[in-house]
Order: C-alpha cells, then sequence, then structure tokens
C-alpha cells in the first residue's frame, strides 16, 4: 500500500517532471511540440518509482527529448522494449535489471533518462551540451556499435586522450564540407559534432583519420551485427567471416592509407537514408513492424559500402520487403546464402555478399537479388504473354475455320434445295 505522504512525494515527482519538460522552452508556441512533452511526463509510470527527468540539466534535456522524439515514431510517450532495443541501443538481456523500472514492457521517458541516455551519450557530453541544440540523433545505428551487446571492448576510450582540443579539430577538418553545397552543408553542427564523438572512439590515435588497422577494427565491430545471428563466435566459419570482411574493407579503400572524418560522415549519411526510406516513406502500422524496419538497417552494414536502399521507388521497395520477409523467417534482419538461392531460384554467392559476412542485408538484397528476381519474373511474364498470345491467335484461327465451314455449308443446303 501507500501512504499519505509517500503518494504526496508521487504527485510532486510528476509535478517536477512535466515543469522541467515545459521549462525546456517556455517561449514555444507550437501546441503539438508543448503537448508531446507534457505527455512525456503523464506516460511515465517509473515516475512513481524516482525521478531522474527534473535533475537534468535543460541543454541536456532538450537532447534527450529529441532523441526520444525520433525513436517515439508513434508518439506515444512511450516505447515497447523490443521497439527501444533496436532503435536506441538498448541491451535485451539488461532490460529487466535496470530499463524498465516498473516492468511494464515499454521504455518511458523517465527510464530513458536514467538507464540508456548515459550510454548513449556521456556524462561529459550531456554537460557540455549547447542550449538551443537541434540534435536530433540521427544516426540510430551508431546506437548500435556504442551501446548493449555490440559495445566496443575495454580497450581505453580514445577521448580521455585526445585533448580538448579534438572536436576543434575535427570540425577544422571537416569546415570546407560544412560550406554551402558542400558535402555536408545538410547537416547542422550537431549533427556533425556527434558524428565527431563516434569517430574519434575508433580513432585509436587521434589523428582525424582511420588507418587500415582502425578501420578493420571498426569495420569487424560493425560486421558481426548480422552475423551474429547466423554463426556462432567459435565456430570455424567465424575466421571466414572475419577474412572476408577484411577484405571487403581493403577493396573500399581502393589503396588509400586512411579514411578521412568527411567520408565516415557521408557513410553513416547511408544509414539515415535508409532508414528515412524504411521508416518514413513507408507506412509503419505496427510495432513489430517498426521494430523489423529498424533492424533492416542496423542490421545491414553493407550500408558502410553503399546505398541501394533509399533509391527504391516505392513499389520496388515494398516487393524487396514482401520478398526478404519470406526468407527472414527468424526476422534477425538478415538471411543465409543457402535460403535465398532456394526460395528464390537464385544463385545467391560471395559475389553478392559486398560486406564479406557470409549473410545477405536487406541492402544487398535489394541491389544484387532483386533484379535478378524481377528479370526472372519479367522473363516468366513475357513467356506467359507469349503463350497467351498463341493461345489467341488458334482461338482466332479456329473461329475463323468453323465460321467458313459454317457457311460452306449453308451454300450447300441452299444448292441442295
Amino acid at each position: 500500500g501507500m501512504n499519505l505522504t509517500e503518494f504526496v512525494c508521487v504527485l510532486q515527482r510528476f509535478a517536477a517532471a512535466e515543469q522541467a519538460l515545459v521549462d525546456i522552452d517556455p517561449g514555444c508556441d507550437d501546441d503539438e511540440d508543448i503537448e508531446y512533452r507534457v505527455l512525456l511526463s503523464q506516460a511515465a509510470s517509473s515516475l512513481m518509482i524516482c525521478d531522474a527527468i527534473s535533475a537534468l540539466p535543460k541543454p541536456a534535456l532538450q537532447k534527450a527529448v529529441k532523441i526520444f522524439e525520433k525513436a517515439d515514431v508513434k508518439r506515444r510517450g512511450s516505447i515497447r522494449m523490443p521497439v527501444a532495443a533496436v532503435r536506441l541501443g538498448v541491451d535485451r538481456s539488461d532490460v529487466p535489471g535496470t530499463s524498465d523500472l516498473d516492468k511494464n514492457g515499454v521504455l518511458d521517458f523517465n527510464e530513458f533518462v536514467k538507464s540508456v541516455l548515459p550510454r548513449i551519450m556521456p556524462e561529459g557530453q550531456l554537460e557540455g551540451a549547447a542550449a538551443g541544440t537541434d540534435e536530433s540523433n540521427r544516426w540510430l545505428v551508431a546506437n548500435r556499435w556504442m551501446t548493449g551487446d555490440f559495445a566496443s571492448n575495454a580497450e581505453p576510450d580514445p577521448a580521455e586522450n585526445a585533448g580538448d582540443d579534438y572536436e576543434a579539430r575535427a570540425l577544422t577538418e571537416v569546415a570546407t564540407a560544412l560550406n554551402k553545397c558542400g558535402a555536408l552543408s545538410h547537416l547542422s553542427l550537431d549533427e556533425v559534432k556527434n558524428a565527431c564523438h563516434i569517430f574519434r572512439k575508433f580513432d585509436r590515435d587521434t589523428d582525424l583519420s582511420l588507418n587500415q588497422e582502425e578501420m578493420l577494427a571498426f569495420w569487424r565491430h560493425v560486421t558481426k551485427l548480422p552475423a551474429s545471428d547466423h554463426i556462432e563466435a567459435d565456430s570455424a566459419d567465424s575466421t571466414i567471416v572475419k577474412a572476408g570482411s577484411d577484405a571487403s574493407i581493403i577493396a573500399h579503400l581502393n589503396g588509400e592509407d586512411s579514411l578521412s572524418l568527411t567520408s565516415f560522415i557521408q557513410m553513416l549519411e547511408h544509414f539515415a537514408a535508409a532508414e528515412k526510406a524504411l521508416i518514413e516513406r513507408l507506412d509503419v502500422s505496427r510495432d513489430e513492424e517498426l521494430e523489423y524496419r529498424s533492424k533492416l538497417v542496423t542490421s545491414a552494414s553493407s550500408l558502410c559500402l553503399f546505398n541501394a536502399v533509399s533509391t527504391c521507388t516505392q513499389d520496388a521497395m515494398e516487393r524487396a520487403l514482401t520478398a526478404f520477409k519470406v526468407a527472414d523467417e527468424k526476422r534477425c534482419g538478415t538471411v543465409r546464402f543457402d535460403v535465398a538461392s532456394a526460395l528464390f531460384g537464385v544463385d545467391v554467392s560471395d559475389n553478392h555478399d559486398a560486406d564479406g559476412n557470409r549473410v545477405l542485408d536487406f541492402n544487398e538484397f535489394v541491389k544484387f537479388v532483386m533484379p535478378i528476381i524481377d528479370e526472372t519474373m519479367n522473363k516468366t511474364q513475357a513467356q506467359d504473354k507469349m503463350a497467351v498470345a498463341r493461345q489467341a491467335r488458334e482461338l482466332r484461327s479456329n473461329a475463323r475455320r468453323i465460321q467458313s465451314e459454317i457457311r460452306r455449308g449453308s451454300v450447300r443446303e441452299e444448292v441442295d434445295s
């Protein structure tokens, strides 16, 4: 039970959280924005237990709202845990213990601030958040790279040794690309800073570029996402996967000694564009569908190399999704070669495995397999049309023959009479 004093404390938590959310932008005249921030406090049943919202500094709270809002596609004020696991990098095995405080199966904003936000944005980055930021966590896949089952190993964080000038040097490095008509001109300053934070996790020597050793470390880290659902870590196949992935990224470097920060950000944009095509352009009617489509992006490590998803027409996207779901029975976001070959009658081989991880992700499927399926279907349809045309010609010929025989029969009857 709950006594009166405890009840009053709970009410105070809800009131403090709502006030903190409203005070983010007291002059805001966007009713929908205000209503959503109020909803975040009202839907946070975990406030019955504790309040992590009101204690967060205003700039950091503003960032937190932007990140959560992007993941909360349906704007309910809470996110089902399976969806949160994909879109926010929550470790599924960690959900019962630390994330889902009230054990109701959804992640509310208070739980997000308390247990998830510190993983996505370290304390130092939260404290340094600039007021008025428009940070929206553009690259959700980076959450999966930085947190949960796929977090980096226990090597020292290069951010601790990079010095305070790393971000300044990085912004100078990409200044040209940020200019009007530059390759990154469509990005906000906060989004570029976020990319710098991701980049320096893998930039071990903090020289603002990934050499081949650093790039291979990053690549192995990324390509293990889909492979982990099909290949055991200690199996003999894991060695083949590693060798194939290494060969793929070395080929992608095209003989270059390093990968620049600008190129790295452009690579992240592949994921953002693919997510937009899958999540925003197509109708997402169920949470399960949202979870699966998000997983198609986070599992597609070939997006580091190219982006075939966002260039699809809506009709082609729908056909590709329908076909891929048939093969992806486990809903893990990737398909084994032999399964795809058997189902679609296509000889899927290493030539279709751009990232060398011995599974077919959705991006590879769209680029390499769907054109073959479409070509086969077109040939079949053409053959069917030819068969129908032959049948039509035969029917017309039979009709003319029968009419001719009927006319000849009528003439004979007149002669006889």
